[in-house]
């Protein structure tokens, strides 16, 4: 049973001259996407990868060159209904200046058939936006605004999130509250969020799951933690990384930036055998810890690695 709350196939999505292929310019390239209930899931790249056009074409935004979208098994083509379901922040959040945020919540939840003057006030609580409800939204710094946007996406309590870089333009304190709350949405509130950002340290602690886009392409997709290989590598920082790398044939060493220390593919078992190898050969171990990294590391690895394969 297909219980995706977005799916795609080979979506596609090409700007210019149809006439003309060398002036077109494919932003997404036959993407497949899928995304379950009930998890946060991140959608990154760099600038200009097409993240947004994705988002947009979920949203039935911007309609797609070829290939296929179900939001909750439907299309939003043929059913846009289904997108009252979905609540949305995509580029960046967008308001009347001249009106109040209560105001502007009202104008949003006039726009989708219903508002609640009530709800939409605990929204503003909600999002650090308690007692500015009659402040006008031209006096709102830009984190502001994307609270109040995060406020307007959740209005109408829908059962999935598309979040277009969500802490744009917050403070520390407030990128903490918010990675608290989509993990409360996903995983106690039982709703789905898909997000993009580029605070990749923030993707890490949110995210269940991870799609990495570069020039239309999705290049990697799973698992945050498959991803980051937690529980599968162990550093050992050792006398010599050399001989170590040499005595420990059986099992796969990868090279490290620092000279005392080897970075060995092994499981929390393997650990006892491993020390075992070491001192028989007569090598100082000083340290041995698991081994985990960052999602910076593994994004510029991934990105590198395409680049290597484009100019190949």
């Amino acid at each position: 049973m297909n219980d995706a709350v977005i799916q795609t196939e080979n979506l596609t999505k090409i700007f210019g001259w149809r006439r003309n292929e060398q002036k077109q310019i494919v932003a997404v390239n036959k993407i497949n996407l899928y995304v379950e209930p009930h998890q946060v899931y991140g959608f990154l790249g760099p600038n200009g990868a097409g993240k947004s056009t994705t988002l947009r074409m979920l949203l039935n935004l911007l309609t797609p060159t070829s290939g296929d979208i179900r939001i909750f098994g439907e299309d939003p083509r043929q059913n846009p209904h289904v997108l009252r379901r979905v609540g949305h922040l995509v580029e960046g959040a967008t308001f009347y200046p001249y009106l109040s945020a209560l105001d502007n919540l009202q104008v949003v939840g006039l726009s989708q058939g219903n508002f609640d003057r009530k709800q939409a006030i605990e929204k503003l609580h909600q999002f650090g936006l308690g007692g500015r409800e009659k402040q006008k939204v031209g006096t709102f710094s830009t984190g502001m605004k994307q609270r109040l946007g995060l406020a307007a996406a959740m209005l109408n309590d829908p059962e999935l999130l598309i979040l277009d870089e969500p802490t744009n333009g917050m403070d520390p304190l407030g990128i903490r509250d918010m990675r608290a709350y989509m993990r409360q949405m996903a995983h106690q509130m039982n709703k789905t969020v898909l997000l993009t950002s580029h605070q990749l340290d923030e993707v890490e602690r949110t995210c269940d799951r991870i799609a990495v886009i570069h020039k239309g392409d999705i290049i990697k997709e799973g698992p945050v933690d498959e991803l980051l290989e937690r529980d599968s590598m162990f550093s050992f920082e050792v006398s010599s990384a050399g001989a170590a790398a040499l005595a420990l044939q059986d099992w796969k060493v990868r090279p490290n930036a620092d000279t005392n220390t080897i970075l060995v593919e092994a499981v929390r078992e393997d650990v006892p055998g491993i020390v075992k190898t070491l001192t028989q050969h007569q090598i100082d171990i000083y340290d041995v810890r698991p081994y985990q990294k960052s999602m910076e590391a593994l994004f510029f690895e991934i990105s590198g690695e395409q680049m290597e394969h484009e100019h190949g």
